[in-house]
């Protein structure tokens, strides 16, 4: 299956966060793309996110690994 081009922001909320979509992370999402973070596209009501802006948002967050500790992991994509 290829990888979408365009997300929505449920899906995108379902690839950045373990909780998946949920009110708190669509919240925190829309900040993210007012304050200039991440960059979307509108279209009437509905915000549409590419998926290098997904990509180059997750190359940056830090995960920890199974120890507890800290490491850098890139993003891999999965809807």
């Amino acid at each position: 299956m290829t990888e979408p081009l365009l997300y929505t922001l449920e899906e995108a909320c379902q690839v950045l966060f373990s909780e998946g979509y949920s009110d708190a992370a669509r919240k925190r999402i829309r900040k993210w793309i007012k304050n200039g973070i991440i960059q979307a596209m509108r279209d009437g009501r509905r915000w549409y996110i590419p998926a290098v802006e997904l990509q180059k948002f997750g190359s940056k967050q830090w995960e920890k690994d199974g120890n507890g500790q800290k490491s850098k992991k890139p993003l891999t994509l999965h809807v």
